[in-house]
């Protein structure tokens, strides 16, 4: 051997490079076994030891581009993975920010990802239900039913909307409840009105009616007056039809009776009136039949018994 160098362990293992006759150099291993009192040595060719090395360097050297670029390839892949769930993620956010409530997620994978989905559109599902509801209660009242409260519970910064909801709602019904009690009493004082312009109506019509029996009574009274003045005349004209004038004298009170009792009984005026009607009949006949029998006494001379008798037909 032509040359050594090395160096000794802690624990007496000794390493050394030598220099084999050949010209090869050696690893050699060196350790005292202090019990027998031996020395154990192992040599080993470093071109061989090396080539080991050299081999597995050049194996790793190989591997860790492929390596490298298997890296980038799955990397790419759960990149670009990645960017098109937010991308997803991204889409359907714009659409919630224009008001659609209806959008579906379709990224289930159970990562990050996968999570803020769930939570954006069970937050979408809440805003729904929300806005579902708040709707329903809106298209209740526009139809004027304001009996029904929120019953959902909104939670959070939600919850002052339900009360303020349940408050529009109980002042809304109080309102209409008093329109509806204010429409009510004006249309009974409206039927009221009416009761009383139909009533007002009716009194205009008794008081023409009123003053229509007045005109047939006050003419009734000029027919009798010119009743008693042909009775008078009569009288005048043949002095045997006393009794005959007597006779209608007495008639004549009776219908200035029956004049009277019109006048205080308007509801029995037909009749009273057709009662004038006959008795200003009788009236005429009486006075025809005095005039003819005052003719009669002119030419025949004075027969009173007669007479009478005429009268009484």
């Amino acid at each position: 051997m032509s040359g050594i160098s090395g160096e000794i362990t802690e624990n007496g293992i000794t390493t050394c490079n030598l220099t084999d006759y050949d010209g090869s150099t050696k690893y050699v291993v060196s350790a005292d076994i202090s019990a027998a009192g031996w020395k154990f040595s192992c040599a080993m060719n470093t071109e061989e030891l090396y080539r080991d090395v050299t081999n597995i360097i050049i194996i790793f050297l190989v591997l860790i581009p492929v390596i490298i670029v298997i890296a980038a390839i799955i990397f790419r892949t759960v990149v670009k993975g990645s960017f098109k769930a937010l991308g997803t993620v991204s889409e359907a956010a714009e659409v919630m920010t224009r008001g659609d409530l209806s959008v579906k997620f379709d990224y289930s994978a159970d990562d990050e990802i996968g999570s803020v989905c769930r939570i954006i559109e069970q937050t979408n599902n809440t805003l729904r239900k929300y806005v579902n509801d708040i709707s329903t209660h809106l298209d209740e009242m526009s139809h004027g039913d304001f009996t029904h409260a929120v019953p959902l519970d909104y939670t959070g910064d939600f919850a002052p909307i339900k009360a303020s909801l349940n408050h529009i709602i109980s002042e809304l019904g109080g309102v209409f409840s008093d329109i509806n009690d204010a429409a009510a009493v004006y249309s009974g004082a409206r039927n009221v009105s009416q009761g009383a312009a139909s009533l007002a109506e009716s009194a205009s019509k008794q008081t023409s009616l009123v003053d229509e029996i007045s005109g047939e009574v006050a003419s009734t009274d000029k027919i009798i007056n010119d009743n008693v003045k042909l009775t008078d005349n009569a009288r005048e004209l043949s002095g045997s039809t006393s009794c005959m004038a007597e006779q209608g004298n007495a008639q004549m009170k009776e219908l200035l009776n029956a004049i009277a009792h019109i006048r205080s009984t308007s509801e029995k005026i037909q009749e009273i009136n057709g009662t004038i009607g006959d008795i200003a009949f009788q009236t005429n006949i009486l006075a025809l039949n005095a005039s003819i029998e005052a003719a009669r006494a002119g030419a025949a001379g004075k027969q009173p018994h007669d007479s009478r008798n005429s009268s009484r037909f």
